[in-house]
């Protein structure tokens, strides 16, 4: 997956990106607070998912009985799979994405700071900042179906554990 410093360094980049601030409901403000949303509702989706999980991996490694080494091994499949990295490759996809908003409405050379900026006109900021809303929001949406997926395979894992023994 991204790695949390690449996905800060694109969120923060977006509203600076024209060179100044944006005015209205669409400000610059507006898209911090996106962003400032997006990360924190993905802190707290992690934080909790990872307690549980590690706790679903403790039982399933406690029920089967793996050493150290077989534990490694054995929930290996349980954290990577083709469909985890198709997960992943998404939430890259979409993140790759963000530094793209609005592009279209501004030329190369304002965007890398050689010429001056030309702001859009305050439609197309919120319409750049409904944008990055949508982006956000598939992003914290693709990050809840993996953790359901790999909660599934584990509790799946789990119940066949259980019923063996």
């Amino acid at each position: 997956m991204i790695s949390r410093a690449h996905f800060f360094a694109l969120m923060i980049a977006l509203p600076f990106a024209s060179g100044a601030a944006f005015a209205g409901n669409c400000d610059q403000a507006a898209f911090s607070a996106v962003v400032d949303e997006a990360r924190s509702r993905l802190e707290a989706l992690n934080t909790r998912n990872k307690q549980e999980f590690q706790q679903k991996l403790t039982a399933l490694r406690e029920k089967r009985g793996w050493s150290k080494d077989d534990f490694v091994k054995n929930a290996r499949p349980l954290v990577q799979d083709a469909e985890i990295a198709s997960f992943d490759a998404r939430h890259e996809e979409l993140l790759t994405k963000v530094p793209q908003i609005g592009q279209a409405d501004r030329p190369v050379a304002s965007l890398a700071g050689i010429a001056p900026a030309i702001e859009p006109a305050s439609d197309k900021r919120c319409m750049m900042l409904d944008e990055l809303r949508g982006l956000m929001g598939q992003v914290i949406e693709n990050t809840r179906a993996k953790w359901a997926y790999m909660h599934g395979k584990t509790d799946a894992a789990l119940g066949k554990s259980a019923s063996s023994q």
